[in-house]
């Protein structure tokens, strides 16, 4: 995961996945983790609606949009058919 810039990651996300939002059908990307030591604060920051906005309260960037496929259960940047 970012450290507020992607370019600068820091932390690795136990599950990554899109999350059905509050009281909504729409659906936000949200790493789900169980050991990050600094715990709720940074949590709310690795939140993203499903366009890529970041949804924290404080400057962790926005995603970049990136070429793909997926693998599975997996996404892997950069592959193509």
């Amino acid at each position: 995961m970012p450290d507020i810039h992607w370019w600068r990651p820091y932390y690795a996300c136990e599950n990554f996945h899109l999350a059905a939002a509050s009281g909504s059908e729409a659906q936000n990307w949200k790493c789900e983790y169980s050991n990050i030591e600094f715990g709720e604060s940074w949590k709310r920051q690795w939140h993203w609606s499903q366009d890529g906005k970041n949804l924290g309260d404080w400057g962790v960037d926005d995603m970049e949009p990136t070429v793909g496929m997926l693998d599975g259960h997996y996404f892997v940047v950069g592959k193509r058919k």
